[in-house]
């Protein structure tokens, strides 16, 4: 069986980081170290912004200027590469 290992988002909304433009962001799907001190209840969007950040590779200046659709984007595909969604619970 084949299982996608990363998700790559284009962002609606690009952000100019220095003098790159990034349009997409593309996400790793998590290990179990990935997971250290990220709760697994009762996130705060500081703890889904640093999870973002560890899993692209980019730093959390970049991440935290996303804009919110985009950020719903990542989020939603963060899910989709997890087994058990980090976001809301076990998937059905």
């Amino acid at each position: 069986m084949s299982e996608n290992k990363t998700k790559i988002v284009k962002l609606d909304s690009p952000i100019q980081f220095g003098s790159e433009s990034i349009a997409e962001i593309t996400l790793r799907k998590p290990v179990a170290g990935d997971l250290k001190g990220f709760p697994l209840k009762d996130q705060e969007v500081d703890d889904v912004l640093n999870l973002i950040s560890k899993l692209s590779a980019q730093p959390a200046s970049v991440i935290e200027k996303l804009d919110v659709e985009d950020f719903m984007k990542v989020a939603d595909a963060l899910g989709e590469l997890s087994p058990v969604s980090l976001l809301t619970g076990p998937k059905l």
